[in-house]
C-alpha cells in the first residue's frame, strides 16, 4: 500500500546491512557511474537524474537513469519498472497514472529509489535494473 507521505523502511531487521548500523552518509548512493560489482551493501537509497517513460502496450512506466552503471564491459543507463498494479494500489497523488503521463518527455527528475537489492543485471545480461517493490520506496522532485 502507498501512503500520502512517501516512507522508507531503512533499518527493519530483515534489511540490516551486513555490518551492523549503517552511517547517514553511506545510505545514499548516487548513480554515476558505478560498477555495480562495487556495491557491498544492499539496503541503500540510490538516487539521480531520471527520466519518465510509457512503457509499451500501456503496461506500465519506466524510470531510467541518466547516468551510467557497468557490470564488467556492460555500460547501461540502469532503470525501474512500475508496474500498472503498482500504480493503481497507490493512494499517493504524485503516481496516480495522470500525473506519471505528465512526466513523460520532460527533463529529467531527481529520483530516490529505497532498494532492498540494489542493482542487477537482467537475465538477457543486457540492463542493468532496480526492483522496484512498491510506490513508498520511491520519491522523485521536480525542482
Amino acid at each position: 500500500m502507498c501512503f500520502e507521505t512517501p516512507t522508507f523502511h531503512i533499518l527493519t531487521v530483515s534489511d540490516k546491512p551486513k555490518n551492523g548500523t549503517i552511517l547517514l552518509q553511506n545510505l545514499f548512493i548516487r548513480i554515476n557511474e558505478q560498477d555495480i560489482s562495487n556495491f557491498q551493501d544492499k539496503g541503500r537509497i540510490y538516487y539521480g537524474k531520471a527520466w519518465f517513460n510509457k512503457r509499451n502496450k500501456d503496461n506500465g512506466f519506466v524510470i531510467r537513469f541518466a547516468k551510467y552503471l557497468y557490470k564488467g564491459k556492460l555500460k547501461v543507463r540502469p532503470s525501474m519498472f512500475i508496474s500498472n498494479s503498482l500504480i493503481e494500489n497507490c493512494n499517493y497523488k504524485r503516481f496516480q497514472r495522470e500525473n506519471l503521463k505528465k512526466m513523460i518527455g520532460k527533463s529529467p527528475k531527481d529520483v530516490y529509489l529505497f532498494s532492498k537489492d540494489g542493482p542487477y543485471l537482467s537475465k538477457t545480461e543486457e540492463y542493468i535494473n532496480f526492483k522496484l517493490e512498491g510506490m513508498d520506496y520511491l520519491e522523485y522532485r521536480t525542482q
